[in-house]
C-alpha cells in the first residue's frame, strides 16, 4: 500500500475530511488531495507530525511492503547490549573527574 493510501485509510478511520487533515498540518486541501492521489509528499516535518497524529511509526507510512501491526508501538526504544550499558554507566562515572589541558 502506498503512502497516498495508507495516509487516506488513516483519515478516514479518524473520521476527518481532507480539510480537517489539512486544517491540522497548517496545509490546503489541494496538498492532502495531492498527497492522497500519489501526486507527491509531505515534506518531513509534516510525515513525522501525521505519524504522531495517527499514532503509526513512520515505517508504516513510507514502506509501500510495511503492514500495520495491532500492537503498534507508541513510544521508541533502543536496544542496547549489557556491555555498551556498562561503557556508558562507567563514562558517567568518570566522565565529571577528567579535566582538558589545551
Amino acid at each position: 500500500m502506498s503512502f497516498g493510501e495508507k495516509l487516506q485509510q488513516l483519515r478516514k478511520e479518524k473520521g476527518l475530511s481532507q480539510e480537517d487533515l489539512a486544517h491540522q498540518l497548517n496545509v490546503s486541501r489541494q496538498a492532502v488531495s495531492k498527497w492522497e492521489s500519489q501526486n507527491g509528499y509531505p515534506e518531513m516535518e509534516k510525515i513525522i507530525i501525521i505519524s504522531e497524529l495517527f499514532q503509526v511509526s513512520l515505517d508504516y507510512l513510507m514502506k509501500e511492503d510495511y503492514e500495520k501491526q495491532e500492537t503498534e508501538p507508541t513510544t521508541s526504544f533502543y536496544l542496547m547490549t549489557q556491555q555498551k550499558i556498562e561503557d556508558y554507566l562507567h563514562m558517567k562515572k568518570v566522565l565529571p573527574y577528567v579535566s582538558v589541558v589545551l
